[in-house]
């Protein structure tokens, strides 16, 4: 849970470096802390840490982003760019602050087969769902818009279907034994949580009402169980 922080009332102390400061300071999750620190600490370095924090605008703060991690790794980029963005919102619950403008876009990730293949799945499309049927919709089904490609005329691909796809083309032992389209899901779910998710985000994320539900999902691998085990036995864990 994170640290109630008060920001000075005088506006001239509110530079950028300190409230930075008391952004980080209001971090209780060390592991939250250690991955924000980083962004806050060079973006606000960046920005100028004297200056008076209602003195940026949005597009400095893309600019600082820009110049910062432009180059890095889109998952570093949109890392860096998570934290810059908290950091801010959190400034302008409190007091007049900027934003991360909106041309300052998150990155979508796609590793190198996946890129190699995308050209096959869009055959030349520019607009409308990545995944797509392989018929247009019948006469009587009214899909929205963002439910049909513009091109085609072929549907957004269901979750029943993809489910379908998927078994069929990992199976070895006959229908039902291919991988589940669920898996992802305990997947995405285990990876949040190890990286130091609260429950209540592991909640809100799932669309689960009960702390039981996701405890289902939650599957640490050996090597999390032994980092936290770690903290017990601080130094070498040989004495």
């Amino acid at each position: 849970m994170s640290t109630v922080v008060a920001l000075p009332t005088n506006p001239s102390a509110l530079t950028v470096g300190r409230v930075a400061e008391l952004f980080l300071d209001s971090l209780a999750n060390p592991n939250t802390l250690r991955g924000y620190a980083t962004a806050v600490g060079k973006t606000a370095a960046k920005l100028g840490e004297d200056r008076p924090l209602a003195t940026v605008t949005d597009d400095e703060v893309g600019e600082a982003l820009e110049s910062l991690w432009g180059q890095a790794a889109v998952g570093t980029w949109n890392a860096r760019r998570a934290a810059v963005g908290s950091w801010l919102s959190w400034c302008r619950e409190r007091h007049e602050a900027p934003a991360v403008p909106r041309w300052c876009k998150r990155l979508a990730y796609w590793d190198a087969g996946t890129a190699r293949l995308l050209p096959r799945l869009l055959k030349g499309r520019c607009g409308g769902p990545v995944f797509t049927t392989h018929r247009r919709p019948g006469p009587g089904k009214v899909l929205g818009p963002r439910d049909t490609c513009p091109d085609t005329g072929l549907a957004r691909l269901s979750y029943g279907q993809a489910r379908a796809l998927l078994d069929a083309h990992t199976a070895h032992r006959g229908p039902g034994t291919g991988w589940d389209l669920h898996e992802f899901r305990h997947s995405a779910l285990t990876h949040l949580g190890e990286a130091g998710a609260s429950l209540l985000l592991l909640m809100a994320k799932s669309r689960h009402k009960k702390p039981e539900n996701v405890r289902r999902y939650f599957k640490p691998s050996d090597q999390a169980l032994a980092e936290i085990t770690g903290l017990l036995a601080p130094g070498d864990s040989r004495r």
